[in-house]
């Protein structure tokens, strides 16, 4: 089986953190692709953002053996509901993506109704809010909840946050508090 890599959904910007001038707000353009588990490049690309991110969540890895499940199920002709999404600064080649390019990750998983869990998100932490080093963009977590919020615009999405930073985060962007005793949170458009 052939398979092309990364496809992409969609472009948006994001806002440069402007660290050393006093220039208005500048955006660098930023792409929604989505990851294929059946793509050696792909899958390079995620296991370099684990090293590259250092991340203390372990959420690229956690994607990672997600994805290595997702393309498991796939060979034993099972259907995953298991989708994989990077935002990336990389605006062309999205069959080779580039690590150290991903800003953001997003592990879907598609309910039966159709509904969309989001399982896993990490931003790299060099761009997250809480980063104690300078940051070279602004609001990365926020761009990549626009692009799905508005790539499964006919759909609720609905996540678990891992604690209540992350949860005010998401109400911030627009999700609400659908089970108080689960923590369930969903966004409807």
């Amino acid at each position: 089986m052939v398979s092309f890599g990364a496809r992409c959904h969609g472009f948006s910007t994001i806002q440069k953190n402007n660290l050393y001038t006093e220039a208005k707000d500048e955006f660098e353009p930023v792409c929604l692709i989505e990851l294929d588990p059946a793509c050696a490049e792909d899958m390079t690309a995620i296991n370099d953002v684990n090293y590259i991110w250092h991340a203390k969540e372990g959420y690229p890895a956690c994607i990672f053996n997600c994805m290595k499940y997702a393309l498991m199920q796939k060979q034993a002709g099972e259907d995953s509901n298991l989708k994989f999404y990077a935002m990336t600064t990389q605006n062309k080649d999205f069959e080779n993506p580039r690590g150290e390019d991903i800003l953001a990750l997003v592990q879907v998983y598609t309910e039966d109704s159709g509904d969309k869990k989001v399982e896993y998100m990490q931003v790299n932490p060099k761009n997250s809010y809480e980063s104690k080093s300078k940051s070279k963009y602004k609001h990365t977590g926020s761009t990549m909840m626009n692009f799905l919020k508005e790539f499964f615009s006919s759909r609720k999405i609905v996540l678990f946050p891992c604690d209540t930073k992350a949860a005010k985060f998401y109400e911030a962007n627009g999700f609400r508090v659908s089970d108080k005793q689960s923590g369930e949170m969903t966004f409807i458009a």
